[in-house]
């Protein structure tokens, strides 16, 4: 998918600022990567070596560059660095997908919630005409809950990166399941 519309850099809630990724946040994002329990369902379902992370990092801030889009480094008002959620759609990939990594001392505090709401608004607002979805391995009973919170619907499986995830499908301000 190519943008016709860009989305803001920054978001913002009561607590948490999405952001672009800065130098600081590099030590938290290699360690999220690093955490097995945190990398369990993501991609390969392995972890990410600190010099992997950073091709990662880098792949993250082309995708803006080259889409106008992508994923938000989420930081407490504070400024620490606890995940990222945003939006990713590379090349061949099977749609405009919202995602999101927590660090594991974040979890269960309703921060993934509250950014992938912020994107997901966000998303629909800058492109309206396109179809949401969410690739979600099928173990991963937070994730899936997570994406029933936001008002996702399972749509189905599909093999991707070499295994089988669910597909969670929203609908915008027009549909129903938003």
């Amino acid at each position: 998918m190519m943008a016709t519309n860009t989305v803001p850099e920054t978001l913002s809630s009561k607590r948490l600022e999405l952001r672009p990724f800065i130098m600081a946040d590099f030590n938290h994002y290699a360690a999220m990567l690093a955490d097995p329990e945190v990398m369990r369902f993501i991609g390969s379902g392995r972890t990410i070596s600190r010099d992997q992370a950073w091709l990662n990092l880098a792949q993250l801030l082309g995708h803006w560059g080259l889409t106008g889009f992508g994923l938000y480094a989420v930081a407490l008002k504070s400024g620490e660095f606890v995940g990222r959620v945003g939006l990713y759609s590379p090349e061949g990939w099977p749609g405009l997908e919202l995602g999101w990594c927590i660090r594991r001392p974040f979890w269960g505090q309703g921060i993934a919630l509250e950014a992938a709401r912020l994107v997901k608004s966000t998303a629909f607002h800058c492109f309206p005409d396109d179809q949401l979805i969410s690739l979600i391995h099928h173990d991963n009973q937070r994730s899936v809950a997570l994406a029933e919170r936001l008002g996702g619907y399972r749509g189905g499986t599909l093999g991707i990166l070499e295994k089988e995830v669910l597909v969670y499908h929203y609908g915008n301000k027009n549909m129903p399941g938003t």
